[in-house]
């Protein structure tokens, strides 16, 4: 596994010299301004000035207090940019190896090669190097998805064990939902997809939905899943409270980091552009083409554990509804791409909230492993994942000329 992630990184890096050999502006602009790049620069301030604006209190605490404790006291003010970036890569860096572990189970060495390129190397990567909160969100959330994997048994349930032999795995599911929660504004979308992954469970369980609807609700309600779905809602809830206070101590609002989204111009209400006249906000069709799979890509993986069981699809895909993480992951994305409909009329930022994080790929290494022994699915992931590649490539180039990322 440490071999794979290392040709990963190096291919990582490999690209990264590419895009900047291509667009020398990159170089300057990394190595010697040191420009911040959009957010950077907000979480910069807070880390130097404090929350000392109300639109500041829409970026969680955890990143900008890392930065202060790590990254300020041992650089100078000229290289602060960078040490930061190269701070965000190492999280990102030390995130594969949890994620692999989880992710590359079951797969082949080339399958679990393809879905760390896929991953480490699609455009949105670039995130990771920027001084943006992506790399804290991956190192924290693969944590979270490795705690779990261990956490439950095959059959998506808590298992039986003793407390005593799984209390490090439930500190660490517990320490890493904090971390989420105090790193971004996961909290509701992490609530949700607890619930909804559950409820998907158990319909596979019964097999239909009238079997489903006959069985005893009072039961369900204390099946160790739903206990466990409801343990780490608390701990996204404890994770907020002491953001809340500060906010409620600084803004008087314990609920200030929800009402700062209408200073970026974020209202609640059916978007339909999105759908009917899809852009980005720079208007480019090479972003807006990331966009677009960011918010479809998460319901196809909805879908596809459904397909199967109405018989759609190959009977091998059913074992994806039996799995809660695969729901977990296919349904925090599709939190963000509901997010995108119902608060702005244009993509804003969604590629990389979908694709510089591990979740959307945990479920795409679980389709690997069903469909990797066909030649065709081995064709069209490669592809895919080289196309990513040559994408992380050319989206250096648009660093280089300040051009919208996400």
């Amino acid at each position: 596994m440490t071999k794979v992630i290392s040709y990963t990184l190096a291919l990582f890096f490999a690209a990264m010299g590419l895009g900047m050999l291509s667009s020398p502006a990159a170089i300057e602009r990394f190595f010697v301004l040191q420009t911040p790049v959009f957010d950077a620069a907000h979480y910069l301030k807070i880390a130097t000035q404090g929350y000392i604006e109300a639109p500041l209190a829409a970026f969680y605490p955890l990143w900008p207090q890392l930065l202060k404790i790590f990254i300020l006291p041992f650089s100078s003010p000229e290289n602060v940019v960078l040490a930061g970036s190269l701070f965000a890569f190492v999280l990102f860096a030390l995130s594969l190896f949890p994620f692999a572990k989880v992710a590359l189970r079951d797969l082949s060495a080339s399958a679990g090669f393809c879905l760390l390129i896929m991953y480490a190397l699609n455009p949105n990567s670039l995130f990771h190097v920027l001084l943006y909160t992506e790399s804290l969100t991956a190192l924290s959330g693969s944590l979270f998805l490795l705690s779990l994997s261990r956490l439950l048994s095959n059959d998506s349930t808590v298992p039986a064990a003793p407390l005593q032999k799984k209390w490090k795995w439930y500190l660490l599911a517990a320490g890493s939902l904090i971390a989420l929660s105090l790193g971004r504004p996961v909290g509701l979308p992490l609530i949700a997809s607890f619930f909804a992954s559950t409820v998907c469970v158990f319909f596979f369980r019964a097999g239909s939905f009238s079997q489903l609807m006959n069985q005893g609700w009072s039961q369900r309600v204390k099946d160790p899943l739903v206990i466990f779905a409801v343990l780490c809602s608390l701990a996204v809830v404890i994770g907020y409270i002491p953001y809340g206070l500060h906010a409620a101590k600084v803004y008087g609002d314990f609920l200030a980091p929800f009402d700062a989204q209408k200073y970026w111009d974020r209202s609640f209400g059916l978007h339909w552009d999105i759908i009917f006249r899809p852009k980005s906000v720079s208007k480019s069709d090479n972003v807006l083409f990331w966009d677009i799979q960011a918010f479809y890509l998460p319901f196809v993986l909805l879908a596809l554990p459904f397909l199967a069981q109405f018989k759609v699809l190959p009977s091998a895909f059913i074992s994806l509804g039996h799995d809660w993480l695969y729901w977990l992951c296919a349904f925090f994305a599709a939190a963000h791409s509901a997010i995108a409909f119902l608060t702005f009329p244009i993509f804003m930022s969604l590629a990389r909230h979908v694709f510089a994080l591990p979740f959307i790929f945990y479920c795409v290494g679980r389709i690997l492993a069903i469909v990797w022994h066909q030649r065709a699915a081995k064709r069209l992931a490669w592809g895919y994942a080289c196309i990513s590649a040559v994408f992380l490539v050319y989206w250096w180039s648009r660093y280089a000329r300040e051009g919208w990322l996400g």
